[in-house]
C-alpha cells in the first residue's frame, strides 16, 4: 500500500493546459495560470463572505449605498474592506465572524476563524451598519445600535419605513 499523503501521480493540469505541479490537497495538480484562477476565485468568495468589496484607490473611500466616507482597508488577499470610522468596539460583543482588525503595517484582518483576537477591540464592516440598508435584526444588537445611530446622522426614519430593501453589493 502506498503512502496517503503522497500527490497523485497525474502531473497534467485538468484543463489540458500542459505542465503542472502538485499544489496540495484539496488544489491537487493544477498549471500556473489555473492555480492563479482558483486562488482569484477563493479570494473573490471569502471577500463576499466578509463584506470585502470596496473599489481600491484611487476611487474614493465612500460607501456605494449612503455615500458617507469610511476607513478603507487593504485585507491581506488583495480585496479592500469598507470599515466602519473612528469606532473600536469591545470585542466581547461583536461576534467573532464581525471582527476586523488593523495590523501594525495597516492591513485589515477578520478574526473569522482565528482563535487569538489581536487586542481587545475591534472593528466592523460598514456594510452591515450602513444607514441604507435594511434593519439588521438577524444581527448582535450593537449592530442595531450603531444603524440606528446612522439613520439619525443621515437624517432618515429610525423605523426604516422608507427603505426599499438591502441595495447595497
Amino acid at each position: 500500500m502506498g503512502d496517503i499523503t503522497a500527490p497523485p501521480t497525474a502531473a497534467t493540469c485538468p484543463a489540458d493546459h500542459g505542465s503542472s505541479r502538485y499544489r496540495g490537497r484539496p488544489v491537487g495538480h493544477l498549471c500556473d495560470s489555473c492555480y492563479a484562477a482558483y486562488i482569484d476565485e477563493t479570494d473573490n468568495r471569502q471577500a463576499e463572505e466578509e463584506g470585502a468589496t470596496a473599489p481600491p484607490p484611487p476611487a474614493a473611500p465612500a460607501c456605494p449605498g449612503c455615500g458617507r466616507d469610511q476607513d478603507r482597508r487593504p485585507t491581506g488577499y488583495g480585496r479592500w474592506v469598507l470599515l466602519e470610522p473612528r469606532l473600536p468596539l469591545p470585542n466581547a460583543v461583536v461576534p467573532e465572524e464581525h471582527q476586523w482588525f488593523i495590523t501594525d503595517d495597516g492591513i485589515a484582518v477578520n478574526r473569522q476563524g482565528e482563535t487569538a483576537p489581536f487586542g481587545d477591540h475591534c472593528r466592523i464592516a460598514h456594510r452591515l451598519v450602513c444607514s441604507r440598508r435594511s434593519h439588521p435584526a438577524r444581527l448582535a444588537p450593537i449592530f442595531t445600535s450603531i444603524w440606528l445611530h446612522n439613520r439619525a446622522c443621515a437624517g432618515l426614519p429610525i423605523d426604516g419605513a422608507d427603505d426599499p430593501g438591502d441595495t447595497l453589493p
